[in-house]
């Protein structure tokens, strides 16, 4: 039995990377960060998004943004 799951990646079984807490905590101060900075708009130039439904919502184009700093 031991070799079967000797291959398995250690995300797939109940020993999680152990940066990826720290990983998911650096993302939410960046994009916290980001946020705080600049103003995030789409402007009238752009091309309405082709949203995809499925589980989450998807564009099939993407979504052009464009920032603009706050100070």
């Amino acid at each position: 039995m031991q070799k079967l799951f000797q291959n398995l990646c250690l995300c797939k079984t109940c020993r999680n990377c152990i940066g990826q807490h720290f990983a998911l905590q650096q993302m939410k101060v960046v994009i916290a960060q980001v946020l705080r900075r600049y103003e995030i708009y789409r402007d009238a130039e752009t091309e309405e998004p082709d949203i995809v439904p499925g589980v989450t919502l998807q564009s099939r184009n993407g979504i052009q943004l464009k920032l603009k700093s706050v100070q």
